[in-house]
C-alpha cells in the first residue's frame, strides 16, 4: 500500500529546512516550491501566502517549544516567588537544547523570526502562554533589568554555542563535542560564566582599560563612503538584494564611474566585507593586547565592540548577518587570514585560560557575541526609560565573569 503524500506537512518540515540552509527565515517561496517537488502555485494550494505559512510556522515552533516548558511546576508557574535552582536551570537548558537538536531549522526560525529586543521577554510570554505555558502573576509583574540580561544572555550564548558548534562540525576547525557533553558545558558557561564569584577587575583598573578602549577612527573617504553605500543597501534589500544598480544609485554615480573602482558586484561585495572584518579586528586584537588576565580581556572585547559600533552604528546589519553565517564569509572573501589566526595564537599565549573548559577561539566568538548582538538592538533599548542610564558593557560583564547564579 502506497501513504498518501502529506504535502502541507513537507512544506512545513522543507519550509524549516530551508531556515536551517539560508540562515535566515526570508527564503523564497520559489525555492521551496523546487525542494517539496511542486509548482509555486501548489504552495497556495495549502496556505493562503507567505505570511499564512510563517504563522502556521510559528505555531508549530511555539507549540513543540511550550511543552518543553509545561513538563514540570517550575520557578516561574509559582505563586510565592523562587529563585531558579541549578537543577532546574540545568534541565530546562539541556531540553531546550536537545529540541533544537531534534528539530532542525527550528533554531533558525526561532533567531530570525522573533526579534530580540526590549520587548523579547514580554513577546515570548505572550507566545508561550497562548500556547499553555502558566506564569504565575508575581513573574511576570517582577520585570527588571537585570532579568531583562539574563534573558538575553541566555538566548544569545546559547544561540552561539549551537552555531559554533555546526561550524566546528563543518570546518573541522577543532574537535568537536558529543552532544551531552556540549550541553553540560554550554549549561555551566550560562549559569556560571568564567567561574569568578565577584568581579576580578578593580574601579580604577576599569577606568583604565576604559581609556585604553577609546576608540578613534580615521579612514579613507572612498572607503567609507562606499561602506555606508554598501551598509545601508544591505540593510534594506538583503545580501542577495546588493545590485551594482543599487549602490550606483546610493552613491549617486552613474554605474560605469563603479565600474572604475570594482570589476563587478562580487568584487565589491567581497571587498567591502572583508575590509570591514579586518578593520574591525585590527582595532580589536590591538586593544586586546593589554589584558593582563582573562578577565580583562573579556571587559576589553566587551568595551571594545561597544565603542565601535557607537561610532560606526551603519554597520550593525552587516555584523548581524556574519555571525548567522557559521562565523565564515565565502572562501574568496578570505576573512579567515593568517594574520587574524596569528593574532589569535599571540593572545592565547599571553592570556591564561587555566580551568575553562573552552578553545580560545571558541571563548573570544562567545564574548564578542554577547555585546554585539545586543548592541543591534541599541536603539530599542535607549526608547525604555527604565535603561536609559544602564552600561551595557557592565551588565553583561558581570554574566560573563560569574554567570546566572
Amino acid at each position: 500500500m502506497v501513504l498518501k503524500r502529506n504535502t502541507r506537512q513537507q512544506i512545513l518540515n522543507e519550509a524549516f529546512l530551508l531556515c536551517k540552509d539560508s540562515k535566515n527565515s526570508q527564503f523564497s517561496l520559489s525555492e521551496l516550491a523546487n525542494r517539496v517537488g511542486i509548482s509555486k502555485a501548489a504552495i497556495f494550494r495549502h496556505f493562503k501566502n507567505k505570511e499564512n505559512l510563517i504563522e502556521e510556522m510559528n505555531c508549530l515552533f511555539s507549540g513543540k517549544f511550550s511543552r518543553i516548558l509545561n513538563k514540570k511546576d517550575y520557578f516561574f508557574s509559582k505563586e510565592t516567588l523562587t529563585s531558579c535552582t541549578f537543577e532546574e536551570f540545568s534541565e530546562i537548558i539541556d531540553d531546550i537544547i536537545t529540541f533544537f537538536f531534534n528539530n532542525p531549522g527550528f533554531f533558525e526560525f526561532f533567531i530570525n523570526s522573533i526579534a530580540i529586543d526590549i520587548n523579547t521577554e514580554n513577546s515570548i510570554l505572550k507566545i508561550l502562554q497562548k500556547n499553555g505555558v502558566v506564569f504565575s502573576e508575581p513573574f511576570i509583574k517582577n520585570r527588571s533589568v537585570g532579568r531583562f540580561f539574563k534573558i538575553y544572555f541566555c538566548i544569545e550564548g546559547i544561540e552561539y554555542f549551537i552555531s559554533r558548534r555546526e561550524f566546528i562540525a563543518l570546518t573541522n576547525d577543532e574537535q568537536i563535542e558529543d552532544e551531552e557533553s556540549f550541553k553540560k558545558n554550554v549549561i555551566n558557561f550560562l549559569w556560571n560564566g568564567l567561574g569568578n564569584n565577584e568581579s576580578q577587575i578593580s574601579e580604577e583598573r576599569k577606568k583604565e582599560l576604559d581609556e585604553i578602549c577609546k576608540i578613534e577612527i580615521q579612514q579613507n573617504e572612498n572607503e567609507t563612503r562606499f561602506f555606508k553605500a554598501f551598509s545601508e543597501v544591505f540593510t534594506v534589500s538583503g545580501y542577495d538584494g546588493i545590485t551594482v544598480g543599487n549602490i550606483s544609485k546610493k552613491l549617486n554615480i552613474a554605474k560605469s564611474s563603479l565600474y572604475s573602482f570594482f570589476k563587478n558586484k562580487d568584487e565589491f561585495i567581497k571587498k567591502m566585507i572583508s575590509y570591514e572584518f579586518n578593520f574591525f579586528l585590527d582595532i580589536l586584537f590591538s586593544k586586546a593586547s593589554s589584558a593582563r588576565d582573562i578577565n580583562e580581556l573579556a571587559y576589553i572585547l566587551l568595551r571594545v565592540e561597544n565603542n565601535y559600533f557607537e561610532v560606526r552604528r551603519f554597520v550593525f546589519m552587516i555584523h548581524a548577518w556574519f555571525q548567522k553565517q557559521n562565523f565564515e564569509i565565502d572562501k574568496t572573501c578570505s576573512f579567515r587570514t593568517e594574520k587574524i589566526l596569528n593574532k589569535i595564537d599571540e593572545l592565547e599565549k599571553k592570556v591564561s585560560t587555566n580551568g575553562i573548559n573552552m578553545s580560545f577561539k571558541t571563548l573570544i566568538g562567545w564574548i564578542s557575541s554577547e555585546i554585539g548582538s545586543l548592541k543591534l538592538f541599541f536603539d530599542e533599548l535607549e526608547k525604555d526609560n527604565t535603561l536609559n542610564h544602564v552600561d551595557c558593557v557592565n551588565e553583561i560583564f558581570a554574566l560573563v565573569e560569574c554567570g546566572i547564579k
